[in-house]
């Protein structure tokens, strides 16, 4: 957020409840037929000129399932942060951004296809393959007893490393003990489902004969996704600290640099003067994503289904993180606005200010602009513009250069809430860049509406879009 107070929240988000329902879907009932909304774009779905562009380029539905398996990276969180266009510039996503991914693909190219969710069972060393927390050895063990071979398990750090990372992405989860540890947990999962015509050309072909349902999973795949190289010093320990120490120092400290800059400094500083024969690459975990090259669209799901809870052409609002833009002064409130999260992630947000009634914009404009009016004279309202269109605005005006909060709560899917509160002095422009975790904007013209943001809110929220990136990039 810039023009504004910065505020940094630390602490995790609960998981809400595992859900209850269940139903049929599409790919286990014979005589379901395609929707018009299955082939359709809305929401999270955007067949933008990058989505169409890709389709095209890909061909197939067989090669859109393969781009999305194996040059995307998957992230462990709970609910949809981002649309299709973000989720393809970032390559990379959770469950549900990358099911959205893939169903804006398939739609591209006309295949009809719909979102899945469901309960699923996944042994805790798959899930540690797709953190990255495996290494070579482990993985060709994990896929031996995949194969049938011998049973291989995890060590208790790691299986207690896999229940905190869900805990820490609030995702809904039941742990399954079985022979006195956690072998396995049930959670919620997204998937997608396609109407190809399977029988003959499993999504390669264009033939309209035979078409039916198929499940197609995003990411996870009947062997381990990943393998890592550990680092040849673990570097936190040298220094004597943990995550929450450094972040605590770079926030208490002014500085020019990035948290990522940030503690690379630390590290090759203390490298320089107590390892020398160590490069700062050699104290990274490395992790390298493991492609899967099947002949045709696979079968079945690389896991066990207990329920299915529902099936539809866009992600139900239990599936999706929405942000809630509040403003108010000591008169009371002022606009609220509540969107789902992937309209501001990657799409130009700025709250700024018009003027309230057609006689403070005659006095702005005589005066030479809104800087150049007299304050005690001239009233302002605010406005929530996101790529330059208004989709909210305060229901009278305020002062302008008057001081009044402002407050962005992020709403998870599970019912927690993540607030942030700030105070905006009126006439100034506030742009805002959430990350999730990067923030991929362009600057493009808007072809069908009249864009009204300026070079200042263009200029604001470049700038944030960096500061939300630097939280991730070095």
């Amino acid at each position: 957020v810039l023009g504004a107070e910065l505020t940094y929240v630390q602490g995790g988000a609960e998981a809400g409840p595992m859900p209850t329902a269940r139903m049929t879907p599409a790919y286990l009932s014979l005589s379901s037929e395609p929707a018009l909304d299955d082939s359709s774009e809305g929401r999270e779905v955007e067949l933008s000129p990058e989505i169409l562009t890709k389709a095209q380029e890909l061909g197939t539905a067989k090669a859109a399932y393969d781009f999305v398996k194996n040059e995307t990276r998957l992230d462990w969180y709970y609910g949809s942060l981002k649309g299709s266009t973000q989720t393809l510039r970032e390559r990379r996503g959770n469950d549900a951004d990358l099911s959205a991914l893939l169903v804006a693909l398939l739609r591209a190219q006309g295949t009809p296809a719909r979102f899945v969710h469901g309960t699923v069972e996944l042994s805790v060393e798959q899930i540690a393959a797709s953190l990255g927390m495996l290494t070579g050895e482990e993985v060709v063990k994990l896929d031996a007893a995949t194969a049938g071979g011998a049973a291989f398990s995890l060590s208790p750090e790691k299986s207690a490393q896999v229940t905190q990372a869900l805990n820490a992405a609030a995702i809904p989860y039941e742990p399954l003990v079985r022979g006195g540890r956690v072998a396995a947990v049930k959670l919620v999962r997204v998937w997608v489902e396609a109407y190809v015509d399977f029988a003959e050309y499993r999504g390669v072909g264009s033939g309209k004969v035979g078409r039916q349902w198929v499940a197609l999973e995003t990411t996870l795949t009947g062997q381990a996704k990943a393998a890592a190289t550990p680092p040849v010093l673990d570097s936190l320990t040298s220094l004597g600290e943990t995550p929450d120490t450094l972040t605590a120092t770079w926030l208490s400290a002014p500085t020019q640099q990035s948290m990522v800059e940030f503690v690379r400094g630390r590290v090759e500083s203390y490298l320089s003067a107590q390892r020398p024969d160590i490069f700062y690459s050699q104290v990274q975990w490395t992790v390298v994503p493991r492609r899967e090259e099947l002949p045709l669209l696979p079968g079945s799901l690389p896991y066990q289904v207990h329920s299915v809870h529902g099936e539809s052409a866009f992600l139900p609002e239990s599936l999706q993180q929405r942000v809630r833009l509040t403003a108010r002064n000591e008169a009371g409130p002022l606009f609220e606005l509540t969107l789902p999260f992937h309209q501001l992630t990657g799409h130009r947000t700025v709250l700024t200010h018009v003027p309230a009634t057609e006689t403070d914009r005659q006095l702005i404009e005589l005066a030479g602009g809104l800087y150049a009016a007299p304050a005690s004279l001239v009233e302002v309202r605010p406005v929530v513009r996101i790529n330059g269109r208004e989709v909210a605005a305060a229901s009278r005006g305020v002062g302008l250069g008057t001081p009044y909060q402002w407050s962005m709560e992020v709403l998870l899917p599970g019912g927690g809430s993540r607030r942030i509160d700030n105070r905006v002095v009126a006439g100034n422009v506030v742009a805002i860049g959430v990350g999730a975790p990067g923030n991929h904007y362009q600057e493009t013209e808007n072809e069908e509406l009249e864009d009204l943001d300026g070079p200042a809110p263009r200029f604001l929220y470049a700038r944030a879009a960096a500061y939300a990136n630097a939280w991730t990039q070095g």
